[in-house]
């Protein structure tokens, strides 16, 4: 957040956001209807120098705003890369009479705030025909400040930081508060020597162009992203993750994330997206389907219908050396049944079982997508630029 305003004045920071103390204004907001109800129209805020934004492997990308423009950035080979973010440039800017807030100059030593006085009283007071010669009488006696106001100076004898507490709207009138630590609002860079270096030098390479074919993408990546983008926006989820899933109650509305009907709160486990009851069958295809139960007894209690990874979780969290009786079904396919001797034996064979079905799905995908040999050439060489996970192949 770089201003105060978020929304066109709905939302604001609950601390005010500061333009000239060189900090990034930043918030999270992971529940939108919870932070209604605990901060109303406000957003807590936290000021940092510089940040970095971490975008991992298993999302498409992301979106932004540079300059006022809406951008995506990603990763042509699906990795995880991460966004530095901090201050390179002071840049002063001019800020019109129309604002409501109290507007402060700075000069070198000096606190200038437009239509405003302070404290009360007048230690001395002169013509305003030289505002030099005025800072020069209130450095010279020690003063605070002065407010010029009707072709005069008046001057406060009191403290520059007990001035700026006692400031109040006066129309047509200008607060000077002395403060040493004031420098003039000049440009320039921030920064270590190294840093304004490395800046310049891509500050440059940007204002003539040649850094547009580094950031840009090409037509090939954009593609290649398209594609990515649309499986995951249509749950792009391991196979052995894949398992129909009932969220729980909830008050918000959901769509099918394929056909965009309403649905109740269910879908895939493993993706976590919405599906109506025709398009999760689609979406779980030929995935694994597991219960398991104990196999020492003559009327077997069988699990709730589980994903490999699941299936494979609780049999670990088992006690003992019982033997498991294992149910797996498969959508085209027979189901399989395993009687194994203990906890551990039943994880290995799913760990086993598991690597199959990866290997067997991946090899079909192939057969489905490389028909054609100029199908071949073009996937070799889009592979340069980046490599899709094996089970997003069955996607496309």
């Amino acid at each position: 957040m770089n201003i105060n305003s978020f929304g066109g004045g709905t939302w604001a920071a609950l601390e005010r956001a500061d333009f000239e103390e060189g900090r990034l204004d930043l918030f999270r907001q992971r529940d939108y209807f919870g932070n209604v109800l605990k901060r109303g129209q406000y957003f807590s805020t936290a000021k940092h120098t510089e940040a970095e934004f971490s975008v991992p492997e298993t999302l498409p990308g992301v979106h932004c705003q540079c300059d006022g423009e809406a951008r995506f950035i990603f990763h042509p080979g699906h990795a995880s890369f991460g966004v530095h973010v901090r201050r390179v440039m002071q840049i002063p800017v001019v800020v019109g009479p129309e604002l409501n807030e109290a507007l402060i100059g700075r000069s070198s030593g000096w606190l200038e705030v437009i239509d405003h006085d302070a404290g009360k009283g007048d230690a001395a007071f002169i013509p305003a025909t030289c505002i030099d010669e005025c800072k020069a009488l209130c450095i010279r006696h020690d003063f605070g400040g002065f407010c010029v106001v009707g072709g005069r100076a008046h001057f406060r004898a009191e403290t520059g930081e007990a001035l700026k507490t006692k400031l109040f709207a006066r129309k047509g009138a200008t607060f000077y508060i002395r403060d040493q630590e004031v420098q003039d609002v000049l440009f320039g860079f921030t920064g270590s020597e190294e840093e304004v270096h490395m800046f310049k030098f891509q500050l440059r390479d940007w204002i003539s162009g040649t850094k547009s074919e580094e950031l840009c993408a090409n037509h090939t990546e954009i593609q290649h992203l398209e594609r990515w983008a649309s499986s995951y926006a249509q749950g792009s989820c391991a196979r052995s993750q894949r398992i129909y899933h009932d969220f729980g109650p909830t008050i918000a509305q959901n769509i099918c994330t394929r056909c965009a009907v309403n649905v109740w709160n269910r879908g895939c486990k493993g993706c976590g997206r919405h599906y109506c009851a025709k398009c999760i069958i689609q979406h779980v295809g030929s995935a694994p389907a597991v219960q398991w139960a104990f196999g020492d007894v003559l009327i077997s209690s069988w699990s709730s219908t589980l994903c490999l990874d699941d299936a494979t979780q609780e049999i670990t969290a088992l006690e003992g050396s019982r033997p498991i009786r294992i149910y797996v079904a498969c959508a085209g396919k027979e189901p399989v049944k395993k009687d194994l001797g203990s906890p551990g034996e039943a994880c290995a064979w799913l760990r086993e079982y598991k690597q199959e079905d990866l290997d067997a799905e991946y090899h079909d995908a192939e057969e489905d997508i490389f028909e054609d040999p100029e199908d071949v050439q073009e996937a070799t060489a889009n592979s340069r630029s980046s490599v899709l996970p094996t089970d997003e192949l069955v996607e496309y």
